[in-house]
């Protein structure tokens, strides 16, 4: 029995529903990557990875995996249906439910208005984070799902991605992989935008040991950033409480942000991303900046 299972079943944490079917839609994922694998999945061969200038490799977090759920593929299928080329939008958001919290039904939407009346330049626009993502599955979403062909090249690209991965049992340094993939892809083929990474926060708190994986997997991709391209930025310890839970004033399930936490995250990141979009990362805010 997986640590999640073993919470649920104590009544330690209360799941959101997408997790529930979290296993079963990887699962069917890596089965339906298998196109991409010989012999049914032992060496990457089909994949174009030359054509994506992404790094051949054998992690599963770093081979980009198409969508099995109907709910996802519908939700992909109107996202295509979409012209976004006179949008332009200076900032765009990357990653799993987490930041799905800033679409318009999410929790943060009032705080995003907010903040984007606060820091005008900044013109967030949030509709592809998806649910249940992985890095692979954001690899793919950017790659042969091409989300982001009809958007004119926004100047910074906002990503948090990887927990799901952690709680399915998939190692730091796979995930981090993911990641690097991820944005090794962003940098060769949309050069003059920046990348803001931020690190993977905590969830179910106390001594979960999905935190301690958390915490070895951000020590590797802050070293991603070299604060001219790439930036970093982690608050996940504002969320803990003094005993190392967290706080259910900032998130309403120990993983998804509430409104407040919502508030806390945007006082953070908006001056960031106000910076980058005005000054490419050049501005004195780097100095002291939240690592």
């Amino acid at each position: 029995m997986s640590m999640i299972e073993e919470k649920q079943r104590k009544g330690t944490i209360k799941m959101p529903n997408f997790y529930q079917n979290l296993k079963k839609m990887t699962l069917l994922s890596a089965i339906f990557s298998g196109v991409f694998m010989a012999n049914a999945g032992d060496e990457p061969t089909a994949w174009p990875w030359s054509k994506y200038g992404i790094e051949q490799t054998d992690n599963p977090c770093a081979i980009p995996t198409p969508y099995t759920d109907k709910g996802k593929l519908a939700q992909y299928a109107q996202l295509k249906k979409i012209d976004f080329s006179g949008w332009g939008r200076n900032v765009i958001f990357l990653g799993d439910s987490i930041m799905n919290g800033w679409r318009p039904a999410g929790n943060g939407v009032k705080v995003l208005k907010e903040y984007s009346e606060k820091y005008p330049m900044v013109q967030p626009l949030n509709l592809f984070a998806m649910s249940g993502d992985e890095p692979q599955n954001t690899l793919w979403l950017i790659t042969e799902g091409d989300i982001l062909q009809s958007l004119q090249s926004p100047k910074v690209i906002v990503l948090m991605i990887g927990v799901n991965s952690l709680n399915l049992k998939k190692t730091p340094e796979q995930v981090a992989g993911g990641i690097k993939a991820i944005i090794t892809y962003l940098r060769a083929n949309r050069p003059d935008t920046k990348i803001l990474l931020f690190g993977i926060l905590p969830c179910w708190g106390g001594k979960a040991p999905v935190l301690e994986e958390i915490k070895k997997t951000n020590q590797i991709i802050c070293k991603y950033a070299d604060n001219k391209d790439v930036f970093f930025l982690d608050f996940g310890d504002k969320l803990l409480t003094a005993d190392g839970n967290i706080n259910p004033e900032l998130s309403y399930d120990a993983i998804h942000l509430t409104e407040k936490g919502h508030e806390l995250w945007a006082k953070i990141m908006f001056p960031y991303l106000d910076d980058l979009v005005k000054t490419g990362g050049n501005g004195e805010i780097w100095k002291t900046s939240a690592k």
